[in-house]
């Protein structure tokens, strides 16, 4: 719907339809509602494949670590030092 500067939305047949704001807010509560429940349900469904989804997304790193270190070797010590920053530096 295209709306002019009044604030009254027109259709494409040209109608004019004015909403009170009770009832924009009863479709905004609705819609929010929707989207609440489409989040809940991809958590889940990301919930339950979670350890999948995170082996896929490490496997490239894994893969890099591995060819650099070998499969039994320490890891790099450039990883010890980002997270001891990390840490250091990231609570408030």
């Amino acid at each position: 719907p295209m709306s002019d500067t009044t604030g009254d939305t027109t259709s494409d047949t040209g109608d004019i339809h004015k909403m009170p704001l009770l009832d924009h807010l009863i479709e905004l509560r609705q819609r929010m509602l929707y989207s609440f429940i489409a989040l809940f349900v991809a958590f889940l469904i990301c919930f339950f494949f979670a350890q999948t989804l995170f082996d896929f997304l490490v496997q490239p790193l894994a893969d890099i670590l591995i060819e650099r270190e070998g499969v039994h070797g320490a890891p790099p010590h450039w990883i010890w030092m980002s997270c001891s920053a990390g840490a250091t530096v990231g609570p408030p």
